[in-house]
This record gives structure tokens, C-alpha cells and sequence, in this order.
């Protein structure tokens, strides 16, 4: 089975801040944490042991921890020194930073993504075992300059492949724990280690890359690998 030994993960939450006035008042990512947690509980099970870090001092009103002028911050000054110390070690790296949004739209879970061609396959790979185990479809969009722990990620850790996560606030909890255990099923099989039964049984023995061909459904254009959502959710 997987270990940190062999592969390294990290979970952000850079709008986590949320209190009983963010019920009414939306001044956070309502269900950012809980849906985090639930993908570090997933690798743990599985004996993946994820570095874990959440905003929950700073409202985003006050500093956006997503943006370049926190980068000051204890909060993104201790990712930055974790993204580092995954450059320096020679292991398959991902960076999950999530988020969630209000809005009723196309997709109940989007990624967005650097355009490399490396970090596309990661991310159609991770989208179409969503898509089969899941039963919905997984937008996939490009990265603009104001995702910034994404932009370090890439600057600091550039062998590792970071997402930034979008889910609807709508989805219910029984959504949100079947999302942690498969990308946690999902790590560990991108480490080739992973037992069989958490491999799809419709996509056993089949390559990551030769699973995004059969997930039709997933969203992406070849050309420009789809435009970002202009909502302002990340």
C-alpha cells in the first residue's frame, strides 16, 4: 500500500474562515473545510499522510489567501516552505488547494489547472475516474494569475502537479465523502502500488492515460483546454 514514503501530498484551505455569520453572510468557502478534511481522512486510510494546512484566522475580507499579497502571511509562508521541501525530494507530488461555490452551474466539481501538457493528463486522468465512479461530469479549466497558491505551487514544486478544486456548496454530504475517497483511490493508483480493489472494476488494468479516452463526458477543448469561468469563485 501507498505511504508518504512514496508519494506527497498537500491540502490547502485558504479561505476556510468560517463562523455562524457565514451561514447568512457569505464570507467563506462553506464547505471548503469539511470537504478537505474528508479527502485527508481518505488518504490516511489508506496510509497516505497528507500535509493539511487551513486558513481559519484571516477572513478573506481582510486578506485573500489566494492571492499574491498574502504571500507574507504565516499561512502561505508555511505552504511555501512545505512546496520546497516537496522540490527537494524526488517523489510524485500533488497539491490540492479547494475551494467551494454557491453558484448553480454546469459542474458540480471543477479543476483549474496550469497549461502543461503533463498536468492536463493529470487532471483529465483524475476527472475521468470521477466521471465513472461518480456519475457526473468534471469541468476542467485553465488557470488565471489571482489562483496564486497554484502559481507557487508551480514555481517552487515544479515536478509536482497542483489543482485547485471548485465543489458546489449544493452537494450533499454523501457526495462530498465519496469525492475524498476517490482521489484518495486515485493517488494511490497513480503510485502503481495501489491493491486491487481500489482500482474501478470498468477501468481494472487500464492505463490513466487510456481512461480519460473513455470518459467522454469530461469537458475539455484541445485547443485551448477550455476558458476559465468568469464568477470570481476562486
Amino acid at each position: 500500500m501507498s505511504n508518504k514514503e512514496d508519494v506527497q501530498v498537500l491540502i490547502t484551505v485558504p479561505h476556510g474562515d468560517c463562523n455562524k455569520d457565514s451561514l447568512t453572510n457569505r464570507k467563506c468557502d462553506r464547505v471548503a473545510f469539511t470537504v478537505a478534511s474528508m479527502i485527508r481522512t481518505s488518504l490516511e486510510e489508506i496510509g497516505i499522510l497528507p500535509y493539511f494546512y487551513s486558513n481559519t484566522d484571516i477572513p478573506r475580507q481582510e486578506m485573500d489567501m489566494n492571492r499574491k499579497s498574502s504571500r507574507g502571511s504565516h499561512f502561505r509562508q508555511s505552504i511555501t516552505e512545505v512546496l520546497k521541501y516537496m522540490a527537494s525530494v524526488d517523489k510524485l507530488a500533488y497539491v490540492f488547494d479547494i475551494h467551494s461555490f454557491p453558484q448553480r452551474g454546469k459542474f458540480p466539481i471543477y479543476f483549474i489547472i496550469h497549461n502543461t501538457r503533463e498536468i492536463v493528463d493529470q487532471a483529465t486522468s483524475l476527472g475521468s475516474i470521477l466521471t465513472i465512479e461518480m456519475g457526473f461530469k468534471i469541468g476542467i479549466y485553465i488557470i488565471n494569475s489571482e489562483c496564486d497558491i497554484i502559481t507557487q505551487a508551480h514555481d517552487h514544486a515544479p515536478g509536482a502537479f497542483p489543482f485547485l478544486i471548485e465543489i458546489n456548496e449544493d452537494v450533499t454530504n454523501g457526495v462530498i465523502t465519496r469525492l475524498g475517497k476517490n482521489i484518495a483511490k486515485w493517488v494511490a493508483l497513480k503510485t502503481r502500488e495501489a491493491p486491487p480493489e481500489l482500482v474501478a472494476e470498468n477501468v481494472a488494468n487500464t492505463e490513466p492515460e487510456q481512461v480519460a479516452v473513455k470518459a467522454k463526458e469530461i469537458t475539455i477543448d484541445d485547443e485551448t483546454l477550455a476558458r476559465v469561468e468568469q464568477e470570481g469563485a476562486w
